[in-house]
């Protein structure tokens, strides 16, 4: 019997927006193909056209918002004069994301608190964001003894979750930008990165 279910290449998209929200309101556990069908108004066995499992629809719900950052990192990026100048447009630029793309920066930090990560098939690769450009630059600028002589990616992580942490809390209301602004957020991140004088 042929199938006569055709797929429609935008449903893929929408299904993953619908899912990203109910991540934020429901969390990560609650997803359930039954309720995703409801919430998308399309049937379960449709959303299996574009889906094998459910640990693969949260595994593109992830991958989405991580290529959604990357993407943005890649486009906002331009290479500036010396290694604190590079690290603290990085920082802009996670903040910027962070407030521009909210929905994308809490699907990001649910999944990576959530102990159904480490059960869906992604791969480390796959988890990992695409900063190498920066990476490259922080590993010469310790090289050159301006940057803490440390694993990179801890310099890189420290900033990223301070900086989406400051965004969450600006978004939240918790944190004035007026008294608490991004330039001093970026003064301690510096103050972590260097190297001790």
């Amino acid at each position: 019997m042929n199938d006569m279910r055709t797929k429609n290449e935008q449903r893929p998209r929408e299904i993953i927006d619908v899912v990203a929200h109910m991540v934020i309101e429901e969390g990560i556990s609650s997803i359930a193909m039954a309720k995703v069908a409801k919430r998308t108004g399309i049937s379960q066995s449709n959303i299996y056209l574009y889906f094998k499992n459910k640990d693969d629809l949260l595994k593109q719900v992830f991958l989405a918002q991580k290529n959604s950052v990357n993407d943005y990192m890649n486009a906002h990026f331009t290479e500036q004069p010396d290694v604190v100048a590079n690290m603290k447009l990085y920082a802009r630029i996670i903040y910027q994301f962070a407030i521009e793309n909210p929905v994308a920066m809490d699907v990001i930090t649910q999944y990576e608190n959530s102990p159904i990560f480490g059960q869906i098939d992604i791969s480390a690769e796959e988890a990992e964001m695409d900063f190498d450009r920066v990476t490259v630059l922080v590993k010469q600028g310790m090289k050159d003894g301006i940057i803490r002589d440390t694993d990179p990616y801890v310099l890189m992580a420290i900033a990223y979750d301070t900086l989406v942490r400051y965004a969450q809390s600006v978004r939240n209301k918790t944190v004035d930008p007026i008294r608490v602004p991004l330039e001093t957020i970026l003064d301690m991140l510096e103050g972590a990165w260097r190297v001790l004088k």
